[in-house]
């Protein structure tokens, strides 16, 4: 008897050594994901299919307004739960002091980076992205990484690329602090440049908070220079209210191309 249960329990350590050693490997997984080689690209739209289906090539341009796919077969040997993108920026600029414009470079990069959920040990991805009105034209690298639920981080995808935007560049030098305060019956000034690569349609000024934005300046369609000087200044009346509006300048060109620049400030009553 006493036989028959040592060999029972060097059995059940037996098992108990194995389960352990199973999933401390479970556990431990230092698999990184896998981009499977030849199958990730960047797609731009084709408009003779209607589809994301062109590839775009290394240094190949998107013009603004547009947007791209990042497309290709992910794997790992645990749940994939992530997949994280960042667009930087690959020329210099300085942005001219006491000035906010409204193109700049595209910068998604740090604690900004895309993040874009995946789920599944073997993924197929196919995800949109857009570039936004304001990106300065320029050249960029995109730069993407996916991680598993362990944390392990795959080898970088990185395409290098262009952006064209030939939108109006809307500049302000007053005002050009965010939140800047405004008393009921001050007069709030505005000065700055809009430059356009074509003559101008519409420049307008409007200011207000949420759906209720009234027109203070400019707002009629007339035809302008390319370049057109901004100085002005308006009564802060009460039918304004008070707290946090925006002040926003937008501009149109002949090809309909547009852009804007939304700068908040405080209005109150004292």
């Amino acid at each position: 008897m006493q036989a028959r249960f040592f060999v029972l329990s060097k059995w059940f350590f037996g098992l108990s050594i194995l389960f352990l050693m199973l999933t401390g490997c479970v556990g431990e997984d230092n698999t990184a994901p896998e981009i499977e080689e030849g199958t990730f690209r960047v797609l731009v739209y084709d408009e003779r299919d209607e589809s994301f289906s062109q590839e775009l090539a290394n240094g190949g341009t998107i013009e603004v307004p547009g947007s791209f796919v990042i497309a290709g077969n992910l794997r790992d040997d645990v749940l994939i739960e992530k997949m994280e993108v960042s667009i930087i920026p690959q020329d210099d600029y300085t942005e001219p002091p006491g000035t906010r414009i409204s193109i700049f470079p595209w910068d998604v990069s740090g604690d900004t980076v895309i993040e874009l959920s995946v789920q599944g040990n073997a993924v197929n991805v196919f995800r949109e992205i857009e570039i936004p009105n304001s990106a300065r034209s320029g050249n960029y690298l995109l730069d993407m990484i996916v991680f598993d639920r362990e944390g392990n981080a795959s080898t970088t995808f990185s395409k290098p690329f262009s952006i064209l935007n030939e939108n109006p560049v809307v500049s302000l030098t007053e005002p050009i602090n965010d939140f800047a305060n405004f008393i009921i019956d001050d007069t709030l000034r505005v000065q700055g440049t809009i430059e356009s690569n074509t003559d101008l349609l519409l420049v307008s000024l409007r200011l207000g908070a949420g759906d209720n934005f009234r027109n203070i300046r400019y707002n009629e369609s007339v035809f302008l220079e390319n370049t057109f000087q901004i100085d002005t200044g308006f009564y802060v009346s009460d039918s304004i209210g008070v707290g946090t509006r925006f002040l926003r300048v937008t501009a149109r060109d002949l090809l309909d191309k547009s852009s804007s620049l939304e700068i908040p400030v405080s209005i109150s009553e004292f």
